[in-house]
């Protein structure tokens, strides 16, 4: 009896060539490993809730003691299921937040078997990277959210008047400002990305700056309701854009430096070769 030689698939298919059904499993397989990954960390949500609801709930808090009671959060469920439904859409946001590493690597090692080893090492140090960016984001949304909190519901309730927030649209707000700042800030890694794959260089990326800035602008109008959030948002995201800009540019001066001269030939005219 032969003896079994490990890695025997990898040894007969060194390109990593798959049939189609092959990828769908391996997406699949992807897709429910992430699904775990974020189910564990709604579980370490759902049990630390309490905690993370009295959080997010500081900001309402201090501005309705400061007005004197015209700013609270409605706890009164509108259905039998609506307290349960508040604490399992808060709890996922904590399970995207904390598996984040997971799903993002993921999401790269679905895509490493068509790369070569340089191009698996380069995609691994953009999923290092993706990882920071993305927690970093909504890092900034947590520090951000008094502000927003505070203008929404300070600055344009008129005087005398008084706001009584109901639960559940406060923690959809909450999540939601949280992973759209996350998502935000995996901009920059996108472009760089976009320019090592040949499909856009970085002068054409610096003078879209205008189209870019009317996007960020969007972006940031529509994940941050209110002005504060919006310029706390959008200033980021324009410097981490001309930083993509730059670092695109730089490997497009790299990849000309090495690429020969004879390339750089008109068709119609004849080369040293």
């Amino acid at each position: 009896m032969a003896p079994r030689v490990p890695f025997r698939r990898k040894a007969s298919n060194p390109e990593g060539r798959m049939a189609l059904m092959e990828h769908f499993k391996e997406l699949r397989n992807r897709l429910l490993i992430a699904a775990a990954a974020v189910f564990v960390g709604l579980c370490v949500g759902w049990y630390y809730y309490e905690d993370i609801a009295g959080f997010f709930m500081q900001p309402i808090e201090e501005l309705a003691e400061k007005n004197g009671g015209t700013n609270e959060i409605n706890y009164s469920a509108g259905g039998v299921t609506q307290a349960f439904t508040i604490k399992a859409k808060m709890s996922a946001v904590v399970g995207v937040i904390l598996a984040s590493p997971i799903w993002l690597w993921q999401f790269w090692a679905f895509i490493l078997p068509g790369l070569y080893r340089r191009e698996k090492l380069i995609a691994f140090g953009y999923f290092l990277v993706a990882v920071p960016m993305f927690l970093a984001g909504c890092a900034l949304a947590i520090w951000a959210l008094p502000t927003a909190v505070k203008t929404l519901l300070d600055a344009f309730i008129p005087e005398g008047g008084a706001n009584f927030t109901a639960a559940e649209p406060y923690f959809a707000f909450v999540g939601n400002f949280i992973l759209w700042f996350g998502i935000a800030f995996l901009l920059p890694v996108i472009m760089v990305a976009i320019n090592h794959a040949g499909l856009l260089s970085g002068r054409v990326m610096l003078r879209s700056w205008r189209w870019a800035t009317v996007g960020v602008l969007v972006f940031a109008a529509l994940a941050a309701p209110d002005p504060m959030s919006m310029v706390t948002l959008t200033i980021p995201m324009m410097i981490m854009y001309f930083i993509a800009c730059g670092i695109a540019m730089a490997r497009d001066r790299m990849r000309k430096r090495k690429r020969p001269e004879w390339m750089e030939t008109d068709a119609d005219t004849a080369s040293a070769l």
